[in-house]
């Protein structure tokens, strides 16, 4: 699984964002993203109506940071979080 390699990330899956807003910092500016950016909008409309007002969305999300040769984290012993029960199997 790649992950973004960013100090200070938070990674929040978007279906518990609105649990976690009380942990979320109001005062620093928060970048959004998701794998393909597609959820970015919605998880900022969440965040503004919980009061933050510091966003900005990553268009294009983690394939475009990939595409454009910014740092990446692999974890293959990672988990991948969805709602599809599927059991992946990395490449050798």
């Amino acid at each position: 699984m790649k992950a973004f390699d960013v100090p200070g990330q938070i990674h929040v899956p978007h279906s518990e964002l609105i649990e976690h807003t009380g942990s979320l910092p109001k005062d620093r500016l928060l970048i959004l993203a998701d794998s393909s950016g597609v959820y970015t909008k919605a998880a900022a409309a969440t965040l503004r109506a919980a009061g933050f007002d510091r966003i900005a969305c990553l268009n294009g999300g983690m394939l475009a940071w990939d595409d454009a040769g910014m740092p990446l984290a692999t974890d293959p012993a990672a988990l991948l979080h969805g709602s599809c029960p599927c059991v992946l199997k990395t490449r050798r």
